[in-house]
């Protein structure tokens, strides 16, 4: 059953209402694959093919003259959908075969065709627009959200980490950033996860319900740019579940919760910065919001650079180097 959005829909009733109340001689002008692909659709009940069919003959059986001739016609032609499908880049989006007919409907059902297109594109290129049930997954995945390129990069991300997989975690995985605004931040940490191990073992599932349940904190805007500063090796299942308890402590009030996340791993990179140093633990399993416990889970800064601008700590993260401002007492407490 395709699924026309109101703004397509309304083309394709525009452009044969027009064409119904040209006079009888311009007709006879009309470009003849169109005039038949017009004559088949049902404005009521539209198929996909019907559609298509039209489409197809804007694209494949009308001249330009024609176009600026027929007012109807040109309007259709300047629409998003046509405008989408002329691009060289997409043509491959109505091939042949029930996949054509699914990322025809997947345009048609969306206000922005070029937004869909743009989606498919990106899971195509990635290989993810496959012919199976995950390929098909994916499609629906896209042409189901106001901004389908997020799924679709989101998406994207997983299955360069290896994870987006045919099992029951796959599918949770893609479930998770299906119709979510922050989808690739919820990808990046989802890799995040699987690259620290904490994805796996006996604590795996209790992991990824806690980051789900906790979202609104642990992915708010506010402390996304925390995950892109944090290294890797400073993550482990201990220090995860102290950031659960912490989260826990503000379920009700996500906006306090996520200033007491951020105070936290904020104060620990400035003790880091000032020079503060490392301190000595004996505690082997103190949760950060703990007094005098929280020194364990302080960022650490594993190289540090000097140029004719100053010194500067320099992290390596996702394999790109975050910079900050080292001041000399942090060096010479580092350097020893």
């Amino acid at each position: 059953m395709p699924s026309f959005s109101e703004t397509n829909k309304s083309i394709f009733s525009k452009l044969k209402h027009g064409y119904e109340t040209l006079v009888w001689y311009k007709r006879l002008y009309f470009p003849h694959a169109l005039r038949v692909a017009l004559n088949e659709y049902n404005s009521s009940n539209p198929s996909l093919t019907q559609a298509l069919a039209i489409c197809n003959a804007i694209l494949r059986n009308t001249w330009f003259f024609q176009r600026w001739i027929y007012s109807c016609l040109a309007e259709f032609n300047e629409s998003s959908l046509i405008r989408t499908l002329r691009e060289p880049d997409f043509l491959f989006l109505l091939s042949e075969g029930e996949a054509g007919l699914a990322n025809f409907n997947a345009m048609l059902s969306h206000p922005d065709p070029g937004l869909v297109a743009d989606a498919l594109y990106t899971l195509h290129m990635a290989g993810l627009l496959t012919d199976d049930e995950a390929g098909w997954a994916n499609r629906n995945a896209v042409s189901a959200y106001q901004y389908p390129f997020i799924i679709a990069d989101a998406l994207r991300i997983l299955h360069t980490a290896g994870i987006l997989t045919d099992n029951e975690k796959g599918r949770a995985y893609r479930t998770a950033v299906m119709g979510r605004q922050d989808a690739q931040v919820v990808a990046r940490v989802l890799v995040i996860l699987h690259k620290t191990g904490l994805s796996t073992g006996e604590s795996a599932q209790a992991n990824f319900n806690a980051l789900m349940t906790y979202s609104d904190i642990l992915l708010g805007e506010g402390v996304r740019t925390i995950w892109a500063r944090f290294p890797l090796y400073q993550l482990d299942q201990e220090r995860f579940r102290c950031m659960i308890e912490i989260v826990e402590q503000h379920r009700d009030n996500p906006q306090e919760g996520q200033a007491a996340f951020l105070a936290y791993l904020n104060q620990r990179l400035n003790q880091a910065v000032s020079g503060g140093g490392e301190p000595q633990v004996n505690n082997p399993s103190p949760c950060i919001h703990r007094s005098n416990s929280a020194d364990q889970f302080m960022l650490q800064l594993p190289q540090m650079r000097s140029n004719s601008n100053g010194f500067f700590a320099v992290a390596q993260t996702f394999g790109v180097e975050i910079v900050m401002k080292a001041s000399p007492v942090f060096l010479s407490n580092h350097s020893k």
